[in-house]
């Protein structure tokens, strides 16, 4: 779906299927979505928005987290959880580009391509951001204690919005990029999957089924304004850092989003998770 500021919204495919991380070409004429079929299978797909063609850009495996280059003649993407594969579109063969043990998922590119910002999920440091080279050389770029997601890199190169849990919620966190200088804090109550604008004047997150939008200025100091809710929709959304999908995108125009259209009823569906659930079975039925 095409949605505007006031939530709005008007299919720009006609298609339907479990779709997530839907992804805009940086020149707005083709759409890469990411398509859950079941039985541990997501393929990735891109769609022509001039001529209405599909091409399916993965199979078999699990893939997912489409993301263009910013020249726009390949995709990245996580296959299998643990490497990070480029590919063109219609071609045969990918190209492996990082390997780990453990779950990588791509985030963005500085703007001329050169380094991709990726972040994995570690047993000990939990979710770090790295950054990898275009000669293949990678080094993590933020790895604490606490669980660190989804990099995106300002269109100016000059600030890395991301999402931490270091103050005991997920929050969105501003900071220079590449030098050193003050993390700022941008959510006020939880946020995910930061986006920015194409002008690189706001940046979009989302808290639960909202949009949230945040604008800036960087001289003579950088500062952010309160955070205002666009809208609230029918729309996927993401739980948690852990999500392994984004769940929008922003149009080239700054003025729309691409998102992922639910029925009411899918809409409704949450997951809980139940803690200690031992504890609670012992009390519930006691052994004799």
């Amino acid at each position: 779906m095409l949605v505007d500021r006031q939530g709005v919204g008007k299919p720009i495919v006609d298609e339907r299927g479990n779709f997530l991380s839907p992804r805009y070409s940086p020149d707005g004429t083709k759409v890469a979505v990411e398509r859950f079929e079941g039985s541990g299978r997501r393929t990735i797909w891109v769609f022509d928005l001039v001529s209405g063609a599909r091409v399916r850009l993965t199979a078999g495996g699990e893939n997912g987290m489409p993301l263009w280059t910013p020249g726009g003649d390949r995709i990245v993407y996580w296959s299998d959880y643990e490497t990070l594969q480029s590919k063109v579109v219609g071609a045969d063969a990918a190209n492996e580009l990082f390997r780990s043990t453990h779950p990588v998922f791509p985030g963005s590119w500085t703007p001329g391509g050169d380094d991709l910002f990726f972040y994995e999920f570690h047993p000990v440091t939990r979710g770090d951001i790295w950054v990898l080279s275009e000669a293949g050389d990678a080094r993590p770029l933020i790895a604490t204690e606490f669980q660190e997601g989804y990099p995106q890199l300002s269109p100016d190169g000059s600030w890395l919005a991301y999402v931490s849990n270091e103050s005991g919620r997920h929050e969105v966190y501003v900071q220079p990029y590449p030098g050193a200088g003050e993390r700022i804090a941008v959510s006020t109550d939880g946020g995910f999957e930061p986006q920015w604008s194409p002008d690189g004047r706001e940046l979009f997150y989302r808290i639960g089924a909202r949009v949230m939008a945040v604008s800036f200025q960087t001289s003579p100091v950088f500062r952010s304004s309160r955070p205002v809710e666009l809208f609230e929709g029918p729309y996927t959304s993401g739980a948690t850092i852990a999500a392994i999908a984004t769940t929008y995108d922003v149009a080239p125009d700054g003025e729309h989003f691409l998102m992922i259209e639910g029925g009411e009823e899918e809409f409704a569906k949450q997951l809980h998770f139940a803690l200690n659930w031992f504890d609670e079975l012992k009390r519930l039925a006691p052994r004799e």
